[in-house]
């Protein structure tokens, strides 16, 4: 009697773990959770600007450089720290992910292996089409730190999750936007627009309503009474000195500083 071999078809991988059985997370929620996290990001590190600002006021290029670089820091610090002190971010906890090591199945991942997986950050358009669509779903911060990022077992459900990070967007916009005005609360270029719209007689804002920086000049919208005046100013030396105003009637609302290093 002749027995004949069976041959049978590997079978398919699922969609949701790699190819060794490790879940994995959906594309729609770590997309939603990055975008959401990076606001956080970004909005901690310019609310951080506001303390820093009073003692060094960002008018200067060295002062902007150390406010700037000082808000980065403490921005990515809650990426680095959240998980630790939390077990997650807030964008992964809100659209049911977890970070989780490979390496050590079980065991909370140390403080520098989630600052390591930070330092490719840079990389982001690698690092998003690697997490998006490379089978394992690991950026090259995961591979370096040896972690991944996984679907939570009881997480909440992508409605809840959509409808509360809506809320905090709006809200880290709101408190990233006043706290780039804030920023300019000591500022000498600041106090000496306020000086001038003082003279014009009119109760002045403590902050200004939008401005812009470049090198030696600079622009303040500021709200005078119940209209708005645009006040523009030009290093002198040391000083700050008013080159002219005018009232405007569609202030502008941004915050922006720039200097060139070549000058």
């Amino acid at each position: 009697m002749r027995v004949r071999p069976i041959h049978l078809a590997p079978m398919p991988i699922d969609r949701q773990t790699d190819h060794q059985g490790t879940p994995t997370s959906p594309r729609f929620r770590r997309a939603a959770a990055f975008l959401l996290d990076l606001t956080i990001t970004i909005s901690l590190g310019q609310v951080a600007m506001v303390p820093l600002s009073l003692l060094v006021p960002p008018d200067e290029r060295v002062s902007a450089g150390l406010v700037i670089v000082f808000g980065s820091i403490i921005g990515f610090a809650y990426l680095g720290f959240a998980p630790r002190l939390w077990g997650n971010t807030l964008g992964k906890k809100l659209f049911g992910l977890r970070l989780v090591s490979v390496s050590t199945v079980g065991e909370p991942i140390s403080t520098p292996r989630l600052f390591a997986r930070l330092l490719l950050a840079g990389l982001w358009p690698i690092n998003a089409g690697m997490a998006m669509w490379s089978r394992s779903r690991r950026h090259l911060g995961d591979r370096l730190a040896k972690t991944s990022v996984e679907r939570a077992p009881h997480g909440p459900a992508l409605w809840l999750g959509l409808g509360v990070s809506v809320i905090l967007t709006v809200g880290a916009v709101q408190s990233a936007s006043f706290a780039m005005r804030a920023t300019m609360m000591n500022a000498p270029a600041w106090k000496t627009a306020q000086a001038h719209l003082a003279q014009l007689g009119a109760e002045v804002s403590l902050l200004p309503f939008g401005y812009r920086l470049l090198n030696d000049s600079a622009v303040f919208d500021a709200r005078l009474g119940v209209g708005y005046r645009r006040v523009v100013l030009a290093r002198d030396g040391s000083e700050w000195k008013v080159r002219g105003s005018e009232a405007v009637e569609t202030p502008y609302d941004g915050a922006s500083f720039q200097f060139d290093s070549a000058r």
